[in-house]
This record gives structure tokens, sequence and C-alpha cells, in this order.
């Protein structure tokens, strides 16, 4: 995810320079839906994800793969929904979903770092949904003859 990368387009151009001509590139990332996003949503966003640096609407990551050199350029949004994101378990097994879950208490109960990091995630500013989503890009590099 580029989205935790101070320099995107760096990232964009590598992509680019790492894929076989006529080939895609693909990324989901997080965005914002709606530009300017309110302050405390963007301090929240970074205090709680660690993400330090700017994060782009879709639109702003569409001109930074085009830039790059791709064409044909996709995205597709979405607002994170609770019961959507929910259905997503069903991808893992039994096990592999109690193993998770061990993991994680595990960690709570060995680790005050774990405990306080959990604590500042409790609670979710009024609404970030409206403002905070994801999307998934995808571009198609020159061919040759281009």
């Amino acid at each position: 995810m580029a989205t935790f990368v101070a320099d995107k387009p760096q990232v964009a151009r590598e992509l680019a320079r790492v894929t076989r001509p006529e080939g895609h590139v693909g990324l989901n990332e997080e965005i914002w839906l709606q530009s300017p996003p309110p302050a405390e949503l963007i301090a929240f966003a970074r205090r709680t994800w660690d993400i330090a640096h700017d994060i782009p609407t879709a639109e702003g990551w569409v001109a930074i793969l085009e830039d790059a050199g791709l064409r044909e350029v996709t995205a597709q949004t979405f607002k994170f929904d609770a019961r959507r994101e929910s259905t997503q378990l069903k991808r893992y097994r039994p096990r592999e979903l109690l193993r998770m879950v061990y993991r994680t208490l595990a960690l709570y109960l060995r680790s005050a770092d774990f405990r306080a990091y959990m604590k500042g995630r409790r609670h979710l500013p009024k609404g970030l949904f409206e403002y905070w989503g994801y999307a998934l890009f995808v571009g198609r590099k020159r061919g040759k003859k281009e």
C-alpha cells in the first residue's frame, strides 16, 4: 500500500517501470472520498493508522498513475460499510479465525503498548466514513511502439 509512502509519484513510476509493456498495474489504496476533509479527520487518520503523509482522493491517484506513464487508468471507489466488510470473514476458515483471535488476545495481554494502541482506536470521529474510503485502481503500461 502506497498510502504509507511519502513519495507516491515515485512509487507509481517504479511500478510502471517494472511492468512489462502492455501490462497492468493495480493498487488498493485508502482515499479521501471528499476533499478537503476536516482537519480533525486528517489528524485522526495520521494518529490512528500511522499515516504521516497526504492521502489523495481517487482523482489524485488517477493523476499520479497517469503521470507515471500508465493509460486507461480506472478507479472504483468504496465507502467503508461494516456489513459488507464483515462478510469478508467468510473467506477465512474457522481455524484461521481462531488463530487470529488468539494471537490478538495474547498480544493484548502481553503488551502494554498494544493495549494503548487499541485504546486509542476505540472511538471513531463522527462523519469519518463520509470522507474516508478506499479505491481499486488499474492502469495499463504503454506498449513499446507508443
